[in-house]
């Protein structure tokens, strides 16, 4: 039942695709197309960067030639500039369905997903909102892959300045609460616990009191990353810990009109994880084991680690 699913969710997205392509428009350079422009599920920011990553590794081991549309809910150029040559201006794309072919690569194998992605005489335009680790078994690292794609915009490399020449070196803590704390932009928590207000503080507490003691033992600036605003305004009090201040967003959650800060925040935090001295990961059964602080580490060389808490309930003050 589980596979018959599937299939009925693979044919009904190919079909939404295929009925925005007709048979006529001129021919174009055939090449593999990676596409974030609204018409699917592409999930957070990370998720975004890895599919575009995996892709763009096995277009670099065929020797395909790989482009990116990323447009929606913003402009990725607008804060990540091309390093590889990806960008494509509108009369390089086709929509002649003798020209060009759109590929959707949710709910399919491992296996599957490797025999797709290939060239032929077409434009492959490429969706997708899942993610192998195809350049390590490829024979690539994502740290080499991110660079050759992606430098980031000045303004964000303005901004990063600044804490550096505030902070110097810092660690980092980051948090993934998703929903549970009720001040994320996301439907619910993706295990399906909801806790009563009682239980939020004391996770939260919880979470606080390991900020806590983490910024007692570390001689330099503590970092603190994290998807819930309450939390990041209670633990920026703690002397030695800093935080990006604004309105964290889950980007698969928000429209075009959203506040460009919102977004530009969502960077600033990636990369000043990127340009810690060590991350740890805080995860436990009701903390979301996310890949956003781990890809940070991957693109840099920082240390990582994953700290798993225990029960919150059992959590005292310190």
């Amino acid at each position: 039942m589980k596979n018959i699913n599937a299939r009925i969710r693979i044919i009904a997205h190919t079909f939404r695709l295929f009925i925005r392509y007709r048979p006529w428009g001129k021919r174009v350079e055939p090449m593999i197309v990676y596409k974030i422009d609204g018409l699917m599920h592409h999930s957070g920011l990370v998720d975004r960067l890895q599919q575009v990553m995996g892709v763009y590794a096995r277009c670099k081991y065929h020797g395909y030639k790989f482009g990116l549309v990323a447009d929606y809910p913003f402009l990725l150029e607008d804060y990540l500039k091309p390093n590889y040559s990806w960008s494509l201006k509108k009369d390089e794309i086709s929509k002649n369905i003798f020209y060009a072919r759109p590929l959707y690569l949710g709910f399919r194998s491992k296996k599957e997903y490797d025999m797709l992605i290939h060239l032929k005489n077409k434009q492959l335009h490429v969706y997708a909102h899942i993610y192998w680790e195809v350049p390590f078994e490829l024979g690539f690292n994502l740290k080499e892959i991110f660079w050759e794609l992606f430098r980031p915009s000045e303004e964000i490399l303005a901004i990063l300045e600044i804490y550096r020449e505030k902070f110097k070196s810092w660690n980092s803590l980051h948090f993934r609460f998703q929903n549970l704390l009720g001040d994320f932009n996301e439907p619910a928590h993706f295990n399906g616990f909801t806790l009563s207000p009682s239980e939020k503080q004391e996770l939260k507490l919880q979470c606080y009191n390991f900020v806590l003691a983490e910024s007692k033992i570390h001689n330099d600036y503590l970092f603190v990353c994290s998807d819930s605003g309450s939390f990041l305004k209670l633990v920026s009090e703690i002397p030695n810990v800093f935080t990006v201040p604004g309105k964290t967003v889950h980007i698969d959650y928000i429209t075009p009109d959203e506040s460009k800060e919102e977004i530009l925040k969502s960077f600033i935090d990636f990369f000043l994880l990127s340009k810690s001295k060590k991350i740890k990961s805080i995860v436990s059964s009701y903390l979301y084991f996310s890949n956003f602080p781990r890809l940070a580490a991957d693109i840099s060389g920082a240390e990582f680690e994953r700290v798993e808490l225990g029960d919150f309930r059992s959590s005292k003050i310190i």
